[in-house]
């Protein structure tokens, strides 16, 4: 529905969607709706409506006109009961704007507006910036007075009405202006001040206050003459209009700058914050935060904590310029890095008020005496090293009540009255997607922003092209934002490609590095900003920094003291340091940059190097055996929860491990850490760690057990990805070796898995037999997931098989094992399966059911391969009921998951399936494009139901365009995979589009007796069979005859044919 946007204040305008609405049949009609939008909180009564607008008419006659305007009002809105959300709410009683409908009041903001600022805590309103930023808005906001140059001239009720609620709105229009244009002389903004106070009197031209501001504006800007001008442009108006001269007040400024003859006063209150030598980048959202914070009385010690390099000072001095006149007594920097006492501080303090220090009394009682009064904000940088004075701080705050003070530092203070704020790195993207970049995309990661600026500071022709773009993320990436680190990289531009400093940064710290001589030493190489950190700490706390190096992307309590030895008190200084950050309330993480630095300290030290990443290996391995039989079972997805966030621990303990040569470790973390990238679809890393393993102790004649299980879940990774020959040579090793080893259970897993791919090349009775072998061996030892495994399969080929009875059978019961181990990923298989079952049969709201169950389980472990399955199958469903737009959705959805996770069969099927759907809107070309993408994957892995499908409908393509011999070849092809893979579903559906190349070359008895064939066989889905009796209709002057051969000889038949022609 359009968007009605209602101004009131000012001229009255009508919008919906941004166009002026200008089909009002009457004012009274206007006047209705302004009504009904400032009363809309509650219904209104028709009668008193009626006598609002009509007070003159007698009742019926004012009803009959009120119902007369509602109607007017209604079609100048397009407004009517069938409206899903109607901008009216009307009944025989009563008339009401809908408070649901999609409508913006400009007076409902404005209201909105100055009730915040009423309830906002703070100072007081005219040093709050949230606060003046809010009363900028109604500025913006109030064009003019309520309706203005609108009246209702035979409705004195109207006028009064709206009189009443003006008054309000005037008032308080006009003290927001006042306020602002008193805000922008104290930071010395003429301009704006002036603007402001201009509009007062443009509103009330006999308001002094608002004359007084302009006058002061005017000398202080040096315009003497005209600040005259206007005291006597004041006193004449207020002599017209009201009969009285100037107040006294106004008259004294008037003397006072008539006697002026030197310079006018100093523009603005004090402020001694540097300026800034580059423009300050990104953090509007700190910039906001911060400012609510400063405005709140309660935080008058607000200290901006985190690492150095991270940007503290530079967010500070601007939080703080954004405060200059909202202090009477200034702003002032005061910087500390070289203070090293508290007579040093007291008198850095005192430097940055001016105030002059003398011997007739102690400093600090002087700097406090000059405080006491003052409503100022200092600025205290760099804090950290001289923590033991802090004393003063706290002195400062409670002698000066009206003081705030914003301090930065790598540590807390740790005072009662400390607010703190950590301040992390700036914005950057985590990953690059297909949609990004787009205009403005680098703005919107303010990392890259400030890496382009300072990059087009040292080389002016320097571009963010899509070519750079990978690298300078990875170097915002690498430095995690961290705006110094940004900076030290962006100067190499002019020597390196970004790649090359992205490539350097991960081998050591030692680019981050520049020859700036305006920086402070210890900023002008990341290295000995991390040096200042380490020495200030106490030995025990480098020895555990540096054992905390070990863990990957952050760590639990839990795990610090089973590898570091870390208590929680010695984790909290590291915490209150900023060399530790929280990620949750037990799970801490360090910047990467300081990792890095950490890591290198650990290996200056080789045995405390060794030790530690043994310890993290040791942990972290049976973190993942613990996990093991909860990834089976109903704590699935809580267990997949919680290795989630160690996925690069567990990575890097592995690495260890395999390194190392310690086997046992890696048994014990197998399993889980198969099943764990086998759900989240991280294939390719988990077949380059088990191929780790596995070239570890592929030569060891002790080792073979532990062999043959790396092999097949290697195997099964593989397979995942459409690496169906890789899969089957490490299947068939490990089928080999516990064979040999008689491990029954894992002889299981490598014949369900070896089928499996087995059935992708399309040997579909090899894998039968294979899956008839584990059933019976599973059966055996009572192992019922592997029973549930191979029933599903064994499922699966008979459906290809065309024998739907079966399939049902051997599906209803692998899910029925599956629902009793209470396993998610084993319920989805044989669930998705029946679905494709009842779409065979025509059900499609039960397929719809099942696909839906299906999803909502993948969805919850975040199993994107089965997600992106259970989407595809969704999207068939939309197909056959005719919901295009819906069903291209769902593939387009399935698609994107395949590319991401790399699921190259899963890209095939999507293909084709859009290809189905750009065919059935007719666009061919569209088809043919999805069609031989699809088809050159298939080709690619070699797998035949993709073949065969994107051959098929290509073939059908031709036979729309004549193009006889194309489709011959195309379904040629097709017909003999689906005769070597004995895929009679498929072979159905060839079979329609080789009936229809019959009857285009003249064979309308052969046609129809396909046809007939397709529509009675049971292998055919309801869909092909409704299809093939729709064409047999076509052909209706054919009586076609029965084939009564098994289908099987049918295609065989026809292949034989086909290829001899083809000879």
């Amino acid at each position: 529905m359009a968007q009605l946007g209602i101004r009131l204040l000012g001229t009255m305008q009508i919008t919906l969607d941004g166009k002026p609405l200008t089909g009002f049949a009457t004012d009274k009609a206007r006047a209705l709706l302004a009504y009904l939008a400032l009363e809309s909180a509650r219904p209104q009564r028709r009668d008193a409506l009626a006598t609002l607008l009509w007070p003159d008419q007698p009742d019926n006659k004012a009803r009959q006109n009120l119902r007369q305007t509602l109607l007017y009002l209604r079609q100048a809105l397009d407004d009517d009961d069938q409206c899903a959300v109607p901008y009216l709410l009307v009944d025989r009683e009563t008339v009401q704007l809908n408070p649901a409908s999609d409508y913006c009041l400009d007076v409902t903001e404005f209201q909105a507006l100055h009730a915040a600022c009423q309830q906002h805590p703070h100072r007081r309103k005219g040093s709050c910036l949230p606060c003046l930023r809010r009363m900028e808005r109604m500025a913006d906001l109030y064009r003019g007075d309520l309706l203005e140059h609108f009246y209702v001239s035979d409705s004195t009720l109207f006028e009064e009405w709206a009189t009443l609620r003006c008054e309000w709105l005037h008032r308080e229009a006009i003290e927001a202006l006042f306020t602002l244009s008193d805000y922008y002389t104290r930071r010395g903004e003429l301009a704006c001040a002036r603007r402001f106070a201009w509009r007062q009197v443009e509103l009330e031209p006999w308001r002094e206050e608002a004359h007084r501001q302009l006058m002061r504006l005017l000398a202080l800007e040096g315009e003497r003459s005209a600040a005259l001008a206007q005291y006597e442009t004041c006193r004449r108006i207020l002599i017209q209009e009201l009969g009285v001269e100037p107040m006294a007040e106004t008259t004294a400024l008037y003397e006072r700058i008539r006697g002026e003859t030197g310079e006018p006063e100093e523009r603005g209150l004090p402020s001694s914050l540097p300026t800034p030598p580059t423009p300050f980048v990104g953090r509007e959202d700190e910039l906001a935060e911060l400012a609510e914070m400063i405005a709140n009385p309660a935080s008058r010690l607000l200290t901006l904590i985190g690492p150095g390099g991270i940007g503290k000072t530079r967010l500070a001095l601007q939080a703080a310029a954004e405060q200059v006149g909202a202090f009477t007594a200034g702003v002032y920097h005061v910087p500390l890095a070289v203070a090293s006492s508290v007579e040093t501080v007291t008198a850095a303090i005192a430097d940055a008020l001016g105030l002059r220090l003398h011997d007739h009394q102690q400093p600090r009682r002087q700097l406090l005496d000059y405080l006491r009064e003052k409503e100022a904000l200092l600025v205290l940088d760099n804090v950290e090293h001289i923590l033991p004075e802090v004393d003063l701080v706290a002195e400062i705050l409670r002698g000066a009540p009206t003081t705030t003070l914003l301090v930065t530092s790598r540590e807390r203070l740790n005072l009662q009255e400390e607010w703190v704020y950590e301040v992390g790195g700036l914005a950057y993207p985590t990953a690059l997607t297909e949609e990004e970049p787009g205009e403005g995309w680098d703005k919107t990661y303010s990392a890259v922003d400030l890496f382009q600026q300072r990059a087009c500071q040292v080389n002016r022709r320097f571009e963010l092209t899509e070519t750079e773009l990978p690298a300078v993320v990875r170097i915002c990436q690498l430095v995690e934002g961290m705006p110094l680190g940004v900076e030290l990289a962006a100067a190499w531009v002019s020597v390196h490609s970004c790649a090359e400093i992205a490539q350097a940064i991960e081998d050591n710290l030692d680019i981050l590095t520049t020859r700036w001589h305006n920086v402070p030493e210890r900023h002008r190489n990341i290295r000995a900003t991390f040096e200042h950190s380490w020495h200030l700490l106490g030995e025990a706390e480098k020895d555990l920094f540096a054992r905390l190096s070990v863990f990957q992307r952050g760590f639990h309590s839990d795990a610090a003291v089973a590898v570091a030895g870390a208590s929680p008190s010695a984790l909290a200084s590291l915490l209150d340091k900023s060399l530790l950050r929280r990620a949750s309330s037990d799970r801490y993480d360090m910047h990467e940059l300081l990792r890095q630095y950490a890591a290198e300290k650990l290996a200056q030290d080789l045995p405390k190097y060794e030790l530690a990443h043994t310890q993290h290996a040791s942990y972290f391995t049976a973190f993942l055996q613990e996990q093991e039989g909860r990834l089976k079972g109903a704590a699935q997805k809580q267990a997949l929860a919680e290795l989630a966030p160690e996925s690069d621990n567990v990575r890097r303990a592995w690495q260890w491990a395999v390194s190392s040569g310690d086997a046992h470790a890696v048994e014990r973390g197998l399993e889980s850490l198969y099943h764990f990238y086998d759900v989240r679809c991280w294939f390719q890393t988990g077949v380059e760690l088990f191929t780790l393993a596995i070239d570890r102790w592929d030569a060891d004649a002790g080792k073979q057990g532990l062999l043959g299980r790396l092999l097949a879940r290697q195997g099964a990774l593989y397979h995942h990805q459409g690496f169906y020959q890789q899969a089957v040579a490490a299947l068939e090793r490990s089928l080999d070796i516990f064979e040999r080893l008689e491990v029954p259970a894992e002889q299981v897993f490598c014949l369900v898995n070896l089928a499996n791919a087995i059935r992708h090349q399309g040997k579909n009775e090899e894998a039968q037999q294979l899956l008839r072998q584990g059933l019976t061996l599973s059966r055996q030892i009572e192992d019922r997931r592997g029973m549930a495994q191979t029933l599903y399969l064994l499922g699966l080929l008979r459906y290809w098989a065309g024998d739907l009875n079966q399939t049902e059978a051997l599906l209803e019961e692998s899910l029925a094992l599956g629902r009793e181990l209470d396993d998610q990923r084993l319920i989805m298989a044989p669930l998705n399966s029946l679905g494709d079952a009842a779409c065979h049969r025509g059900d499609f709201a039960k397929a719809q059911r099942m696909f839906e169950e299906c999803l909502a389980l993948s969805r919850a472990l975040d199993d994107q391969f089965n997600v992106a399955i259970h989407l595809n199958n969704l999207g068939t469903v939309f197909h056959h009921l005719e919901r295009y737009p819906e069903a291209r959705s769902f593939y387009q959805e399935s698609l994107a998951i395949c590319r991401q996770i790399g699921d190259q069969s899963g890209q095939a099927i999507a293909l084709s399936n859009l290809g189905e759907i750009a065919y059935t809107m007719g666009d061919h070309q569209g088809a043919r494009q999805f069609y031989q993408a699809g088809l050159t994957i298939g080709r690619a892995i070699q797998e035949p139901w993709t073949i065969m499908t994107c051959l098929n409908n290509l073939g059908e393509i031709a036979c729309a365009h004549n193009k006889c011999h194309e489709a011959q070849a195309s379904l040629t092809e097709a017909l003999q995979i689906a005769a070597e893979t004995r895929t009679l579903t498929m072979a159905t559906k060839i079979l329609i589009n080789l009936a229809t190349l019959y009857a285009q070359q003249g064979q309308r008895d052969r046609a129809a007796a396909l046809l007939d064939l397709v529509r009675r066989h049971p292998a055919s889905e309801q869909a092909v069979q409704e299809k093939a009796a729709s064409l047999l209709r076509e052909l209706e002057d054919v009586q076609p005859a029965r084939i009564s051969a098994p289908l099987a000889d049918v295609v065989d038949g026809i292949l034989a044919e086909l290829v001899d022609c083809r000879e």
